[in-house]
């Protein structure tokens, strides 16, 4: 056994090599949930639905009589609450709004196992916005003001089933997100809406934009903070940046209503202007660039994640638009040379195994002449020798040989 491996020892590594890069292209597949594209495609993945909400990693949730999970890489759908409305989407968790009447209360719906936990009971209405980051899921909450003119904070941390009220100053809040430690909203305390921050990990809340008019809808990811201003004449969209402190509008922006936004990418429709139906936006913050990726007039509220942006049409449908992005071309570049690798460790596998088979022949072709050899000296010739008539035993296998005849010593050549 140990002698079989020593001598298979290249194929052994060449083979498990390339199983390692096999998983290693799968595991990138999978993992890095970006859509491996070399150029940009559209196409209407959901027929039948009436808005979308969020989309995370390969899932998209969708309003079709209630909350509807859609799930793209097996194509399939699961209602899963006929109640539910407005919804969130993190990881493994789906937080919505469970309204009954004038009856709310907040559902986390945990995608692997199918259960449904109540983390915010039956109350009367104003419960708004939810929002959920890791374990830590946030909305508004009108419970101790029953003239609706105000609301709180509320945080729940899944983890440790608990509930807090955040400290901020009495106001009207909505337009919550969260990422990481750092909740965003808008709030009139300065008889306008701005855009506010509130940091969990000193419990502090900071003014992030008080320009004159409203500031509305925020977003964050990462260091970027989105929302809509109408400082101007029409609603447009502006960029905080949290580690240079600068504010920025983004060009083109005018009429902009619903925001998004995902690592260098902001997206928006214009249905300020228009709510029966708008295009879609796409800005790339990195190299400054604003693009069209929906012009008939139809999208509506758009949603990224990653490279994919989905959208609701009038139509009907949930239309979903993948486009190479800086990240996307590094994985599928990786994809490609590890592919490559593949190729080249194949063909030099199937040379090896050839090279042995040609010597594996070659040694039973030297073994059968071994064997005749063997056989000549096994089987000794008699010859007589024509001088003295005496007879005597030829071993020697090589033709032609000269002999020397024991008797009598006479010689020849045998042919």
């Amino acid at each position: 056994m140990l002698l079989n491996i020593k001598k298979n020892k290249k194929e052994i590594i060449l083979l498990t090599t390339i199983i390692m890069l096999f998983i290693i292209i799968i595991a990138i597949i999978s993992f890095s949930n970006y859509a491996l594209v070399t150029t940009s495609s559209k196409e209407k993945i959901i027929n039948d639905a009436d808005n979308i909400y969020d989309i995370y990693e390969q899932n998209i949730i969708y309003d079709k009589d209630g909350i509807t999970l859609f799930e793209m890489q097996s194509n399939k759908k699961r209602l899963i609450s006929n109640k539910g409305a407005y919804g969130k989407i993190y990881k493994d968790n789906v937080i919505y709004l469970w309204v009954d009447g004038v009856e709310e209360k907040i559902e986390v719906y945990k995608i692997s196992v199918g259960g449904i936990k109540e983390i915010r009971e039956k109350l009367i209405g104003g419960t708004s916005n939810p929002s959920i980051y890791e374990n830590k899921v946030i909305w508004a909450d009108v419970r101790k003001y029953p003239d609706y003119d105000n609301n709180d904070i509320y945080l729940y941390d899944l983890s440790k089933n608990s509930e807090i009220k955040l400290y901020t100053e009495k106001s009207w809040k909505g337009g919550l997100d969260i990422y990481k430690d750092f909740i965003i909203y808008s709030s009139n305390k300065n008889e306008q809406l701005d855009i506010y921050i509130y940091d969990l990990s000193v419990n502090s809340e900071e003014v992030i934009s008080s320009a004159y008019g409203d500031q509305w809808n925020p977003k964050v990811f990462k260091n970027i903070i989105i929302w809509i201003d109408e400082r101007g004449n029409y609603p447009e969209i502006y960029y905080y940046n949290m580690d240079t402190g600068k504010e920025k509008k983004v060009p083109e922006s005018e009429g902009a209503y619903n925001i998004d936004i995902y690592g260098d990418y902001i997206v928006w429709d214009t249905s300020s202007v228009s709510r029966e139906g708008t295009n879609i936006y796409l800005y790339d913050i990195s190299t400054g660039e604003t693009k069209i990726i929906e012009d008939n007039d139809n999208g509506y509220s758009p949603k990224i994640y990653k490279n994919r942006i989905v959208w609701f049409d009038k139509d009907g449908g949930i239309y979903l638009y993948t486009f190479p992005t800086k990240e996307s071309n590094i994985y599928l570049g990786i994809v490609i040379l590890l592919t490559i690798v593949i190729i080249i460790l194949v063909i030099t596998l199937i040379w090896i195994r050839i090279k042995k088979r040609r010597l594996a022949k070659l040694e039973v072709k030297n073994e059968e002449e071994i064997i005749k050899t063997k056989d000549l000296e096994s089987k000794p010739n008699i010859f007589q020798c024509p001088s003295c008539n005496k007879s005597f035993k030829l071993t020697e296998p090589k033709r032609p040989v000269t002999i020397k005849c024991p008797h009598c010593g006479e010689k020849g050549e045998i042919k």
